[in-house]
């Protein structure tokens, strides 16, 4: 199969969590035979193939998130439209509104990973809650990362999704023979960000 996943910020460039999923998900895509292209931006342009992965990276040319964002989604559409993917798997708003309004030429079915939650009141309140509305309208395939947020979006917006639970490499990440002797809690968001609480 020929998949695009696109987000507007590259990994490693960016550490959160959204960019690695991105470079995870083309991994294990490409592992399995898929051939993978990641339509993504950074500081530079570059092109780079890893197996079956192709990874485009578009150079930012705004600073302003809102600004960038959206310039990013009309810099990818006619790569969408011409690229004859399978699928376009997008993670931002944005881009998954170009995935859309491309699909009839292009030919693709069109995913959107959530990585929040998708509540109303949330999306009322941010500067691309209007885009949000119309990709959970639009989309083919709504992907949640739990089935907290499947509730969420069926709940609030009535419409149905599937749970894309984040993936762990398990040759990175392995279970320590044994418990800490103290308790030890992990969090996982960044400690410096007001909107994780």
């Amino acid at each position: 199969m020929k998949v695009a996943i696109t987000h507007p910020y590259s990994w490693p460039e960016v550490r959160r969590g959204a960019e690695r999923i991105v470079a995870e998900t083309a991994r294990a895509l490409g592992a399995r035979g898929h051939d993978v292209t990641v339509l993504t931006a950074g500081r530079q342009w570059g092109r780079d193939r890893s197996g079956s992965v192709t990874t485009i990276r578009h150079r930012r040319v705004f600073a302003d998130a809102r600004l960038h964002e959206r310039w990013f989604a009309a810099r990818i559409a006619p790569t969408l439209a011409r690229g004859r993917f399978d699928v376009v798997h997008s993670l931002m708003p944005f881009d998954a509104l170009a995935a859309i309004a491309t699909r009839r030429i292009g030919g693709h079915r069109t995913v959107y990973e959530e990585i929040g939650n998708p509540h109303r009141w949330w999306w009322e309140g941010i500067p691309d809650g209007r885009a949000r509305r119309r990709v959970v309208r639009s989309v083919e395939v709504y992907g949640c990362m739990s089935r907290y947020s499947l509730r969420v979006l069926e709940q609030d917006w009535g419409r149905a999704g599937v749970v894309i639970p984040g993936g762990v490499r398990l040759d990175t990440f392995e279970p320590a023979p044994q418990r800490s002797p103290e308790p030890t809690i992990l969090f996982s968001g960044a400690l410096d960000e007001p909107r994780k609480h």
